[in-house]
């Protein structure tokens, strides 16, 4: 393509889509794919706003952090969750090795010489991990979709990766040995007879370039044993709530969820498509969840808050909710969360 073919989609978003081709839907107009409730698109006006009046709390330049060491399996109904970084959780449970969103680059960026860079190491280390046999991307932000991962996790472990409409096209080009499942909202894919991972809606949008705005889809995911289930919330607003009420009243109660807390400042900017911790714990009450651990905070600084604010602003709204800290509890990288058969 040439640039001056580039810089056309860029103006007009006149190009067909170059990741998903498939029928029309409630959220799929036939070129892009949409949220269940409708986003205000940011043009880059709105960001240039955010950009230069941005009152951006200082990060540390480095935080040390113990890194975990997990066991190769996990057997039974008990199950280990450790928080490794951002929306990176391995969960351990019935002798499965489940990664979300793995990433261990540096920065989560198209380019390894610039972008938001990690403030703390993984909290495992890559060569530390157990064989991994299932990763779930929720969808292909920089953050959540970090192909040099991939890339290595695929060359070790050949894990299965669910992910959803759109993102295997971006999957397959860069690892084109992986092996992909992929599924819209409502889907369920049958990993083996005691997992079913169900695709859910969250309130978010995609891209990975400047003109692939909603060229392939984002999700949430269920994953249904026979005694319980759990629930990733990948990224997403909370809107009217209506898409967490109907997870809630489909699935609850859950037993362990993973829900983001981060990348809420400015709210006039960041609202429609990241919940602050006071909705996080929203969700967590929506599908009826009896534990959690918070994600996407603390590794890398992308929107205004403090590093520290974000388990800061949790807790106040859980203690304003009346719930206890240890059903919604925030640990830091390299930390687990067990609970026995």
């Amino acid at each position: 393509m040439t640039f001056l073919a580039m810089g056309l989609c860029m103006i007009l978003g006149a190009c067909g889509n170059s990741y998903y081709s498939g029928p029309k839907s409630d959220h799929f107009d036939g070129k892009r794919f949409h949220a269940p409730e409708p986003i205000e698109k940011k043009n880059w006006l709105a960001v240039a706003r955010w950009r230069f009046t941005a009152e951006r709390e200082k990060w540390p330049e480095w935080v040390e952090i113990t890194p975990d060491k997990p066991p190769a399996r996990v057997q039974g109904t008990a199950l280990r969750a450790v928080f490794v970084n951002h929306a990176t959780i391995l969960l351990q449970t019935r002798g499965l090795n489940i990664l979300t969103d793995p990433i261990w680059s540096e920065r989560c960026s198209p380019f390894s010489f610039m972008g938001p860079k990690r403030v703390h190491a993984p909290g495992i280390v890559f060569e530390d991990l157990p064989k991994i046999d299932l990763v779930l991307i929720s969808h292909a932000h920089y953050d959540h979709l970090d192909l040099p991962t991939v890339k290595r996790l695929v060359a070790r472990d050949n894990p299965l990766f669910v992910v959803p409409l759109g993102v295997d096209t971006i999957l397959r080009k860069a690892v084109p040995d992986a092996r992909i499942t992929t599924l819209d909202w409502h889907q369920a894919h049958s990993f083996n007879q005691g997992l079913t991972i169900h695709a859910e809606p969250t309130q978010h949008w995609s891209a990975r370039k400047p003109w692939d705005n909603g060229q392939s889809l984002w999700a949430s995911y269920v994953l249904e044993f026979p005694e319980d289930k759990l629930y990733f919330s990948g990224d997403t607003g909370y809107a009217s709530g209506a898409i967490f009420k109907e997870i809630g009243k489909k699935y609850g109660p859950i037993r362990f969820a993973m829900i983001g807390i981060g990348a809420y400042r400015p709210r006039w900017f960041m609202q429609p498509s990241h919940i602050d911790p006071s909705e996080a714990v929203k969700i967590f009450q929506d599908i009826g969840a009896q534990h959690a651990i918070p994600m996407h905070f603390g590794t890398f600084p992308l929107s205004d808050e403090g590093r520290d604010e974000q388990v800061t602003d949790l807790n106040a709204a859980l203690e304003k909710a009346g719930i206890p800290h240890e059903k919604f509890r925030a640990l830091q990288a390299g930390k687990s969360w067990y609970e026995p058969e």
